[in-house]
């Protein structure tokens, strides 16, 4: 798709979150010429490992199948599964909620075991990907109180890349685009303001 744009001679720029986010850096660092600017939002750089304790489930990613259940998060004792652990927005989640009343198929499990191994490894993938010549403009919201992903992981990769810029929003958990409104709307001014800008 994206090279279907590019052949077109159209700009591209992408807005990811999260895993979309990690998939989206690996992407672009394979075909930087793709992408013009990218606005990542809590991009999944790692897991925070203090909220999801790989050490202590290290077995079960070795030896139980991908789709086994019941999903990791039950295991945390975390209920991950509710929008609102993510997000200070009650309105925000209830809409979620009756729209996924609404359109059940819409609906999605918490990971698996196997999404787990299979996004470890391609962490680790990521984290070793050669960078050094990529430039294309990345701008990296931050969750301040993210429990999904790691923060600190986050500003390490973002010092590796030549053109990134790092912006942290107070205050806000891991869905910053689902965040209540002031959160929300200083990630989504910030983004504008990044795509509108002719140089980083």
């Amino acid at each position: 798709f994206l090279r279907e744009l590019h052949h077109d001679h159209l700009k591209v720029f992408v807005i990811a979150h999260s895993m979309g986010a990690h998939i989206a850096l690996r992407v672009a660092q394979k075909n930087p010429e793709l992408i013009q600017k990218m606005v990542l939002s809590a991009p999944m750089i790692d897991v925070n490992r203090e909220t999801v304790p790989i050490h202590s489930i290290a077995w079960l990613l070795e030896y139980l199948p991908g789709t086994y259940l019941p999903t990791l998060f039950t295991l945390f004792k975390k209920n991950v599964d509710t929008t609102i652990y993510l997000t200070h927005s009650e309105e925000r989640s209830r809409i979620n909620k009756h729209t996924l009343e609404l359109y059940p198929a819409l609906k999605r499990l918490a990971p698996t075991i196997g999404w787990l191994r299979e996004s470890l490894k391609s962490i680790d993938k990521l984290q070793k990907a050669d960078f050094s010549k990529f430039d294309t403009p990345v701008l990296m919201l931050q969750a301040e109180n993210d429990p999904l992903v790691s923060n600190a992981d986050q500003v390490t990769f973002c010092k590796r890349l030549k053109t990134c810029r790092l912006v942290e929003i107070k205050g806000s958990r891991h869905e910053i685009f689902f965040e209540s409104d002031p959160m929300r709307r200083e990630a989504l001014d910030r983004s504008v303001q990044f795509f509108n800008e002719t140089g980083l």
